[in-house]
C-alpha cells in the first residue's frame, strides 16, 4: 500500500521504515523455525527496492551480521522483519543503523542515524530536574546544605540579596553533582540489563534447542528493563509538560523526544532580514536582540506625570475607598508569600537560575527566613539583585503566520521563581479590587469573567441590528505589541488615578527597576539587554496592570456621547478581552473620526499605538450594503468574506450556514488527524478516554460553547462514531456506548456523553441569563428581547426553535439556541410537561395556520388555557383578564384575544375538575428547574444520570455464567474496590474490560470468523470463553492454586481460590482489602498477558509482575504525595 502511494509521486529522497513482516535474506535474517511464510511479500519488496533505487541500510552497513529485530519465544524463532529502506542518493547522509534491545514489545528498536546540514544547537541553561524532588535522599541532602549554609554564612552585615544568590549557587552545585552520580548509576544498570538480554538472545539463537530456563530468564530481564525504562521516561514526561498523561499510557520513545520536538518548533532556523533569508544562527540571534532592544526602549513621552494624572482624572474612573486602600498596603507576611506559592501552577519552565516553583514548595520551610530577609531588603533598596531581576525571552510563533518574520512571534519571559512569588503576592493585592475598578465589558484576566461574554454580545448586537434594520458598524482594533509597548510612567499614573497608595506602587516599581533579559533561540543564549517599558508576558503582574491601563481607553470611549450603538434603548460602545478591543459605532464617518481621535490620544499617553493595517471594520444592520469604507485609505481593512475575532469566524453576510461552515467544517478532519496519531499506540481504554478529553474535547468545547448555531445531527453522530472507533481501536464496539459512559463505581470508564455534554454547555448560558448576580452587557439586550415569562412561553411551545415562526418571534439566535437546549435537557432528563395546554406558539391553537404569540399577556403571566378560565370554567372577558393579571388592555390586543379564544380546540372547552387546575403562582416551570443548575459539570452529571446505562446485562451473564446466583456480588463495591486498589492505569483498564466482558477470547473471534479455532490458548482442549480463560481452565485453575498458596504464606492467611475472589476480589479479609485486591488484580492481569504472549501463567511470572506493580505503585504514589499511604498498604507483604 505504501509503495502504491509512492507510485503517484516522483521523490528521489525516500526513507521507509517499520515492520514489513517479511525477511529479505533467509540465511542472514532468520534463526530456526519453519520458513517465513511471506515469500510473496519478500519478492514485492525486493521489486520495489529495485524500482525506487532503495537499499536496506542495516544490511549495507553490516553485510554479514546476524542480528534480529523480533524474538518469538513460543515456539522460539528469531527474524529481522523490521528495517529501514532508504534512497541510494541519500545513503551518504547515513551515519549509523543498528538493532538494539526493545521495551514493551517482542520487537527490538531499529535505529537510523542521519546527518543533515543544520544550525548548531546551544547548550541552553541549567534547569533542576523536578524528578529529584521525589527522591528522599536528595531532599535530605539539600536540607543539610541549606542548614550548613545558614550556620556558615550568618546574616550579620551581609547583603540579604548576596546571601540568597549565593545559597542558590551552592544548591545548584550540589544538585549537579548528585544528578551526575544518579545518571552514572542508572546508565550502568541499564547497560547491565541490555548486556544480559543480548547474551541470552545470542545463546538462544545459536543453539539448536532453546533452554526453557534461559527463555524464562530472558523474559525476566526484559521485564526489568521495561520497568526501568518507564522510570526513566517519567523524567522526560515531566519535562515535556504533557500534564494529561497517565503513568504507563504512552510510548516511551515519544516522551523521550517530545521535549526536543517542542524546542525545535520554537527554534527560528531562518529569518527574513531586510528582504533576505538568513540561516546563520549568530546573525539571527543578533537581529532578534536588536529588534527587542528597540522594542523595549523607552521613547520620549510628550506628557509629564502631572499631565497624565490631569488627563486621566477626566475619565471619571472609580477609586479605592479608604478601607480598600489600607488593606492593599498591609505588610506582606511570610504566610501570605506561602499562600501565594501554594497557589502557583506547577510544570512551568524556570527562569535563568533554573529553580522551578516545585523546588520552593518542597523546601519552603528551610528557605522562608532567607526569602523574607531578601524581601525586606528589596523594599528598602527598591530593586532586585541583578541575578534576580533577569529574565530569558523565548519566542512563540503566532499560529498561521510566516515564521521568517520577527514580528510574527510572541515573546514570553521566563522569570526566576523568587521574582514570580513576589510579583504574584503584590498582584493578589491589586486583584482584590479589580471587579470594582474594571467594568463588566472587559473580560480579560479577571476571575469569574468569561471570554464567551464578548462573543455572545457581538452575536446579539449583529442579530438585533440585522433583524430590526438598525444602522451600525463593528470596529476591531489591533494594538501593536500591546503588552510590550505600554509605558511605565503611564502605569504608575493609572494606579494613582484608581486610588492605589504609594506603598503598593513602590512594590510595583521594585519589580520594574532595572530589569534585563537574555533571548534564547535554538538553545543559544544571547547577550543581556535592558527592558525600559512594557509588561513582560510571563510576569504575574503583567495581565492585571495591562487591564487597568486599557480600561482608561474603554472609559474614554464610554464617556463620549457621539460614539456608540443604541439598540432597544441600550447603549453599546466597547467590548474588551485584554487588548482585543471592539468598538460599536452607528456607521457614520463622524463616528469613526471620533473613535480614532480617542484611540490615538490613548496611544500618545500610554505608548500603545493602533496598528490600523491589522484593524478591521464591517457594517451591520441597514448599513450592510453600504459602499462607504471609512478609513480605507489609511489602511483600515474591510473584509469581504469573514471577520475573525477571538478564534471565531463571523461571516460578513451573517448567514447561519456560513457560520457553521467557517467554524466547524474542518473539525471532523482535524479530529481524525489527531486521533490517527494516537491510534497505533498501546493505550488502554482509560488512556484513550484521556486522549479524547484532553486533546479533542477542548477544541470542540470552545466553539460549541460560544457559537450560537445548532450542530447538525449527522455531524454529532459522525463525531460519536469517530470517538468510539478510537476508544476500541476498531469499528467493533464491544460494549454499548451508554454503559461506557457510566462512572467507574457504576461499571463504566467515565467516557463522556457527547449529547449530555453539548446540552450542558448550552444550559450554562440559560443559568447565566437568569442569574441576577451574573453581570454582562449581553444580558441587557437579551432580557429586553425576552423576559423570563416570554422565555417560559417559548419553552412551552410545540413549534421547533429552528422554524420560521420562531425566527420571526425571537430575533437573537443565542436565545433560540437556549430554548432548544432547554427542550433537549427536558427530553434527556424526562422532565414532566411544563404547562398544561399552552396557548402560545402552539400548533393546536392557530389562526389562518399561524400560532398565537401575545407578549403583553405573556409578560402578565398568562401561559395556559386554564389561565383564561374562571372558577366556573367559563372564559374571562378581556377586561376581567386584564384586571386579574394586571396588564394594560388595548383595542388591538382585544381583537387578537377574541381570535385566540375562537381558535381554542373544542375538546379543550370541557370543564376540568377544580383539582386539575394549577394556580399561576405554583405552575411547574422548566425554566426554574434549569436555572437552578450550577456549573457545567453539575448539569452534565445530572443529565448523565439519566442517559447512562449500568451494565446489568453483563452482571447477569457473570452471575449465570460462573454460577454465583445465590450470593450476588455487590457490583458497585466490586467496581470501586478493584479500581481503587491500584494506581496503575493498565491494571484498572484491564479490570474494567473484564467486568464488562470485553476481553477478546478465541471463542468470540471464532464466532466472528476471524480465527479457525476456538480452543483455549493454554489447555488447547475447551472453547476459550471469558470464564474459562480466567478461571475454569485446568492450567489456570492450577495457577490459582499456586498463587493463593503463595499469598497465604506471605500474608499468614488461609486463602482458598474461588471464582468471586479470583475474578472480582470479593473476600472477607477486611484488614488487608486494598492489598489483597491489588495482588489478585495483578494475578488476573498475568493471565491476560500470558494469553497474548502465548505463555502459560506461572507463579514465578506472577511474583515478578507483583514486584514490578509494587515498584510502580510507589513511583506513582510518590509523585502524588501519597508515598506513606502506599508503604502502609504494602507493608503486609
Amino acid at each position: 500500500m505504501i509503495f502504491d502511494k509512492l507510485a503517484s509521486g516522483n521523490n528521489p529522497n525516500l526513507i521507509i521504515g517499520g515492520d514489513f513482516n517479511a525477511i529479505l535474506q533467509e540465511r542472514l535474517d532468520k534463526s530456526r523455525g519453519p520458513s517465513h511464510p511471506n515469500r510473496n511479500s519478500r519478492q514485492r519488496i525486493l521489486s520495489h527496492i529495485n524500482t525506487y533505487d532503495l537499499c536496506d541500510v542495516f544490511r549495507r552497513l553490516h553485510p554479514a551480521a546476524k542480528k534480529y529485530s523480533r524474538l518469538q519465544l513460543n515456539p522460539f524463532c528469531a527474524t529481522r522483519i523490521d528495517f529501514f529502506l532508504i534512497s541510494n542518493l541519500m545513503f551518504n547522509k547515513v551515519t549509523s543503523s543498528d538493532i538494539s534491545v526493545g521495551i514493551k514489545s517482542d520487537h527490538k528498536i531499529i535505529s537510523l542515524g542521519l546527518r543533515f546540514s543544520q544550525s548548531p544547537r546551544g547548550s541552553g541553561y541549567w534547569k533542576l530536574n523536578t524528578n529529584l524532588l521525589s527522591d528522599n535522599n536528595y531532599i535530605s541532602k539539600i536540607q543539610n546544605t541549606i542548614r550548613d549554609f545558614k550556620i556558615n554564612n550568618a546574616s550579620c552585615g551581609v547583603n540579604p540579596h548576596v546571601r540568597w544568590d549565593a545559597l542558590k549557587a551552592v544548591i545548584r552545585g550540589e544538585t549537579i553533582q548528585y544528578s551526575a552520580i544518579i545518571k552514572r548509576r542508572n546508565s550502568a544498570r541499564q547497560r547491565s540489563l541490555e548486556r544480559k538480554i543480548e547474551n541470552a538472545e545470542r545463546e538462544l539463537t545459536s543453539t539448536h534447542q532453546p533452554n526453557p530456563d534461559l527463555v524464562e530468564k530472558l523474559d525476566d530481564f526484559k521485564t526489568k528493563l521495561d520497568k526501568f525504562s518507564e522510570i526513566q521516561t517519567k523524567g522526560a514526561m515531566i519535562r515535556s509538560r504533557a500534564r494529561w498523561v497517565e503513568n504507563g499510557e504512552r510510548n516511551s520513545k515519544y516522551f523521550l523526544n517530545l521535549e526536543k520536538r517542542h524546542s525545535a518548533e520554537k527554534s527560528i532556523e531562518k529569518l527574513n532580514i531586510d528582504g533576505v533569508t538568513n540561516t546563520d544562527q549568530n546573525t539571527i540571534i543578533k537581529e532578534l536582540v536588536l529588534f527587542y532592544e528597540q522594542l523595549y526602549q523607552q521613547p520620549n513621552n510628550p506628557f509629564t506625570h502631572p499631565e497624565l494624572l490631569s488627563r486621566l482624572s477626566k475619565l471619571r474612573l472609580p477609586s479605592l475607598n479608604q478601607a480598600q486602600l489600607e488593606d492593599s498596603e498591609l505588610p506582606i507576611t511570610e504566610k501570605e508569600f506561602y499562600a501565594t506559592l501554594i497557589s502557583m501552577p506547577l510544570n512551568k519552565s524556570p527562569g535563568l537560575d533554573g529553580f522551578p516553583i516545585e523546588f520552593f514548595k518542597t523546601f519552603w520551610d528551610d528557605l522562608k527566613d532567607l526569602f523574607c530577609d531578601a524581601w525586606q531588603y528589596l523594599e528598602k533598596m527598591g530593586h532586585f539583585s541583578p541575578v534576580q531581576r533577569q529574565g530569558v525571552v523565548t519566542l512563540i510563533p503566532k499560529p498561521g503566520k510566516d515564521k521568517q518574520y520577527v514580528t510574527n512571534y510572541k515573546p514570553i519571559t521566563l522569570l526566576n521563581a523568587h521574582y514570580t512569588i513576589v510579583s504574584k503576592a503584590v498582584n493578589n493585592r491589586i486583584k482584590l479590587n479589580l471587579h470594582h475598578l474594571v467594568k463588566a465589558d472587559q473580560n480579560g484576566f479577571i476571575k469569574g469573567r468569561f471570554i464567551g461574554d464578548n462573543l455572545r454580545l457581538l452575536f446579539d448586537i449583529i442579530d438585533y441590528a440585522d433583524f430590526y434594520k438598525c444602522p451600525g458598524a463593528i470596529l476591531s482594533l489591533d494594538i501593536y505589541k500591546a503588552f510590550d509597548t505600554i509605558e511605565w510612567n503611564f502605569i504608575y499614573a493609572v494606579l494613582h488615578t484608581f486610588g492605589f497608595g504609594e506603598k503598593l506602587i513602590h512594590w510595583i516599581k521594585c519589580c520594574y527597576s532595572y530589569p534585563t533579559s537574555k533571548l534564547i533561540n535554538n538553545n543559544l543564549l544571547s547577550c543581556e539587554f535592558k527592558i525600559e517599558r512594557g509588561v513582560r508576558q510571563g510576569d504575574p503582574l503583567s495581565p492585571t496592570l495591562f487591564v487597568l491601563c486599557i480600561e482608561c481607553l474603554a472609559a474614554a470611549l464610554r464617556l463620549d456621547d457621539e460614539i456608540g450603538l443604541n439598540l432597544n434603548g441600550i447603549d453599546f460602545k466597547v467590548s474588551l478581552l485584554a487588548d482585543d478591543t471592539l468598538v460599536f459605532l452607528n456607521g457614520d464617518v463622524s463616528n469613526f473620526d471620533k473613535a480614532f481621535s480617542i484611540i490615538n490620544e490613548f496611544g500618545l499617553m500610554s505608548g500603545c499605538k493602533i496598528n490600523i493595517q491589522k484593524s478591521v471594520a464591517f457594517f451591520i444592520g441597514s448599513k450592510r450594503s453600504s459602499l462607504e469604507k471609512p478609513y480605507l485609505d489609511k489602511g483600515l481593512s474591510w473584509p469581504q468574506t469573514y471577520f475573525r475575532y477571538l478564534g471565531i469566524n463571523f461571516p460578513i453576510t451573517g448567514s447561519p450556514k456560513e457560520l457553521f461552515q467557517l467554524n466547524f467544517a474542518g473539525l471532523i478532519d482535524k479530529t481524525k488527524a489527531i486521533l490517527n496519531i494516537w491510534s497505533g499506540r498501546g493505550l488502554t481504554l482509560i488512556g484513550r478516554v484521556c486522549i479524547l478529553k484532553s486533546l479533542i474535547i477542548p477544541t470542540l468545547t470552545y466553539k460549541v460553547n460560544v457559537v450560537p448555531t445548532e450542530l447538525p445531527e449527522a455531524f454529532v453522530k459522525n463525531l460519536k462514531r469517530i470517538f468510539f472507533k478510537f476508544i476500541w481501536n476498531s469499528k467493533w464496539e464491544k460494549v454499548k456506548r451508554a454503559k461506557l459512559c457510566c462512572n467507574i463505581e457504576d461499571g463504566g470508564i467515565n467516557m463522556f456523553d457527547l449529547d449530555a455534554y453539548l446540552v450542558s454547555l448550552d444550559i450554562k448560558w440559560v443559568n447565566r441569563l437568569f442569574n441576577n448576580s451574573y453581570a454582562s452587557p449581553w444580558k441587557d439586550l437579551e432580557t429586553s428581547v425576552g423576559s423570563p415569562s416570554e422565555f417560559n412561553s417559548w419553552l412551552n411551545s410545540s413549534v421547533s426553535p429552528n422554524s420560521k415562526l420562531f425566527l420571526q418571534s425571537i430575533p437573537l439566535r443565542t436565545l433560540r439556541k437556549a430554548v432548544s437546549a432547554c427542550k433537549k435537557f427536558a427530553k434527556l432528563t424526562n422532565l414532566p410537561a411544563n404547562v398544561y395546554r399552552p396557548l402560545w406558539l402552539n400548533k393546536e391553537v392557530r389562526s389562518r395556520l399561524k400560532p398565537f404569540y401575545m407578549p403583553p399577556l405573556i409578560r402578565a403571566g398568562i401561559f395556559s388555557h386554564l389561565d383564561l378560565l374562571n372558577n366556573d370554567g367559563d372564559y374571562y372577558t378581556y377586561d376581567e383578564l386584564a384586571l386579574k393579571f394586571n396588564f394594560q388592555p388595548t383595542n388591538q390586543d382585544f381583537t387578537y384575544f377574541i381570535k385566540l379564544v375562537a381558535a381554542i380546540p373544542d375538546n379543550w372547552d370541557i370543564n376540568d375538575p377544580q383539582t386539575n387546575r394549577v394556580p399561576p403562582e405554583t405552575k411547574p416551570s422548566w425554566l426554574h428547574t434549569i436555572a437552578l443548575r450550577g456549573t457545567v459539570k453539575e448539569t452534565y452529571n445530572f443529565v448523565k444520570e439519566h442517559t447512562s446505562e449500568p451494565p446489568t446485562q453483563e452482571q447477569k451473564k457473570w452471575e449465570t455464567d460462573i454460577g454465583i446466583n445465590t450470593e450476588k456480588p455487590n457490583w458497585r463495591e466490586v467496581y470501586r474496590n478493584t479500581y481503587n486498589c491500584t494506581l496503575e492505569t493498565k491494571l484498572r483498564a484491564f479490570q474494567i474490560k473484564l467486568n464488562l466482558r470485553a476481553v477478546i477470547t478465541n471463542n468470540k473471534l471464532y464466532n466472528f470468523g476471524i480465527v479457525t479455532s476456538e480452543k483455549c490458548v493454554f489447555c488447547q482442549s475447551f472453547p476459550e470463553t471469558i470464564s474459562h480463560l480466567f478461571y475454569t481452565c485446568k492450567v489456570v485453575a492450577q495457577y490459582w492454586e499456586n498463587v493463593t498458596s503463595w499469598i497465604s504464606r506471605k500474608l499468614l492467611l488461609n486463602i482458598k481460590p474461588n471464582v468471586a475472589l479470583c475474578l472480582f476480589g470479593t473476600h472477607s479479609y477486611s484488614s488487608v482489602t486494598p492489598l489483597l485486591n491489588c495482588i489478585f488484580l495483578c494475578a488476573r492481569f498475568v493471565i491476560y498477558q500470558c494469553k497474548y504472549a502465548q505463555n502459560k501463567p506461572t507463579v514465578n511470572r506472577f511474583i515478578n509482575a507483583l514486584k514490578i506493580t509494587k515498584q510502580s505503585q510507589l513511583i506513582i504514589a510518590t509523585k502524588r504525595k501519597k508515598r506513606t499511604e502506599c508503604l502502609v498498604k504494602w507493608s503486609g507483604l
